[in-house]
């Protein structure tokens, strides 16, 4: 097959486009994204609700977008290798993509248009030549039909918007959806609390969002229901270089003065809990614990102008009982903190002039090791 571009005035493109096929696929993450504001990788995929708790959700214009291919191609179809390239071979300011359907000759071209351009296609070998459907979408309206072109001598002439996407198909039946008005977004709720006694072990409940690690429902070794579990046994390889602990994180991110709480068992490194969530490896003000009893108080630090974090207290308690479950309670409030384990004061700290960043969602952490949680709260 021999491709063609002119340079004539109108920035006109001569393609033909002919059954010579190829496969390949596309995946897009996440279709449904219910990742918290602020958190890595929030913002993508087709449909957003951040707010799952109050049944919010947003249709965004990359679902129609994609409908430029779902609703113009099959399970079966073939990208057709040289029906694919860019429209002007110097950049990627422009490109198209054709897929064949191999049983009824039917095509379809999916075409991003960078800037206005005329296309001359000339259809070619065994391909469907009835009328062309012409479906459209920028950043002003989303998968609209225009009116179907005719072809002369097994050619067409489009002219196409800049900034656009368009679909020319031999193919009909497609549609928008549509979709009932959503209720208003609402803030997390609080007070919250979890026993995770509504869930089967082995899933990941509701709200908690693990950003290392891997936490999800287990049964209890006592035999006293469901309670929450690192299960990861050791580190992976982390994308861009991010250290630190397991952690999950929940709630919201505009969180201020609460208390969080829950039993723990501690089967083998260390678990804990905090508030203010940062991000990454930088938590927030955070309470952790080792099987034998020894303690520390984290803190986010900022140093020469670098995110780091620092210990503010360690210690350890007298006759802590191994292997059991203790309930652990953090409470932040302004500069101050306080922690008990087993409702006694194990420290009080004041993280004096670290104004930066007061707020932020409740999260707990452990080593890579099979900790447990349970009973969890945040009050206000």
């Amino acid at each position: 097959m021999k491709r063609k571009y002119a340079k004539s005035c109108g920035g006109a493109a001569m393609l033909l486009i002919s059954p010579v096929f190829a496969q390949t696929k596309t995946e897009v993450w996440c279709l449904l994204s219910g990742i918290y504001p602020g958190i890595g990788y929030s913002g993508v995929g087709l449909m957003e609700a951040q707010t799952p708790w109050s049944g919010y959700y947003e249709v965004w214009p990359a679902t129609w977008i994609t409908a430029h291919t779902t609703q113009f191609a099959d399970p079966g179809w073939r990208y057709m290798d040289k029906a694919c390239a860019k429209i002007d071979p110097a950049t990627w300011g422009g490109s198209y993509v054709t897929l064949r359907n191999p049983k009824t000759g039917d095509w379809s071209m999916i075409v991003c248009a960078d800037k206005p351009v005329t296309l001359q296609v000339q259809v070619a070998g065994k391909l469907a030549k009835g009328d062309v459907h012409v479906w459209k979408s920028n950043e002003r309206i989303q998968f609209v039909e225009e009116k179907p072109l005719r072809l002369t001598s097994g050619a067409f002439s489009v002219s196409l918007e800049g900034n656009s996407v368009y679909t020319l198909s031999t193919t009909t039946g497609q549609k928008k959806g549509a979709h009932p008005t959503p209720p208003p977004a609402a803030d997390f709720p609080l007070p919250y609390k979890d026993d995770f006694e509504s869930y089967a072990a082995g899933v990941m409940p509701k709200y908690l969002c693990d950003q290392k690690g891997s936490f999800e429902t287990a049964k209890r070794a006592d035999g006293k229901g469901i309670c929450f579990k690192q299960i990861v046994p050791k580190e992976g390889i982390p994308w861009g270089g991010r250290a630190g602990f397991p952690n999950t994180v929940f709630g919201d991110k505009l969180w201020t003065n609460y208390t969080i709480q829950a039993d723990v068992l501690i089967a083998a490194g260390k678990a804990g809990m905090g508030g203010r969530y940062t991000y990454g490896q930088f938590l927030g003000w955070d309470f952790a614990l080792q099987q034998d009893g020894a303690w520390s108080v984290q803190v986010p630090y900022v140093a020469n102008g670098q995110e780091s974090v620092k210990s503010l207290a360690t210690g350890k308690i007298v006759d802590f009982a191994p292997g059991k479950w203790h309930h652990l309670a953090v409470s932040l409030k302004g500069e101050d903190m306080l922690v008990t384990v087993d409702g006694k004061e194990v420290t009080r700290v004041k993280y004096e002039g670290y104004a930066k960043r007061l707020n932020g969602m409740a999260y707990l952490l452990s080593s890579y090791d099979p900790n447990c949680f349970d009973n969890l709260s945040v009050t206000p």
